[in-house]
């Protein structure tokens, strides 16, 4: 099956020890670095980049680690934002639905055709600023796990 909405999974090789990663993103996500918002554990983290102004796109990450002879493995979850997802599948499914009641109306194809291409375009509009906010939040997730300090 296609998923419709945007995620992305990511495995990152780090030589630093699960306890190291850890501590850089809770120093990523306190006031004075504002880098991260969220909420890291002892087993498992869930962070999302911190916006000066509105992202619907932005996405959620959740990941956990596994340690590894040299270092560990950080295995990432990006998702949607659970309003965010919600919101999307209410208009994915509702846009068609007017659309049949439309084409039933009207005696016509034309809406219920409008109605898919205009879910098509919400489509691919979420994912291509889903995969922006994504790269920048990766970005920004590099440089807290590179830092030394």
């Amino acid at each position: 099956m296609i998923p419709l909405l945007p995620h992305a999974t990511r495995t990152l090789v780090t030589i630093l020890q699960q306890e190291e990663v850890f501590e850089r993103m809770r120093r990523g996500i306190t006031p004075d670095k504002n880098r991260f918002a969220g909420v890291v554990q002892p087993d498992r983290f869930s962070i999302s980049m911190r916006v000066r102004r509105p992202a619907t796109f932005l996405p959620l990450i959740r990941g956990h680690t596994e340690p590894t002879p040299s270092g560990c493995l950080i295995f990432l979850k990006a998702a949607l934002f659970p309003s965010t997802r919600v919101y999307m599948v209410f208009w994915l499914l509702f846009v068609p639905v007017a659309g049949v009641i439309a084409a039933r109306q009207y005696d016509s194809p034309w809406p219920l055709a409008v109605a898919l291409i205009a879910d098509l375009a919400v489509l691919w509009i979420a994912w291509a600023n889903f995969r922006i906010q994504l790269r920048l939040s990766m970005e920004a997730l590099d440089a807290v796990l590179n830092s030394a300090d």
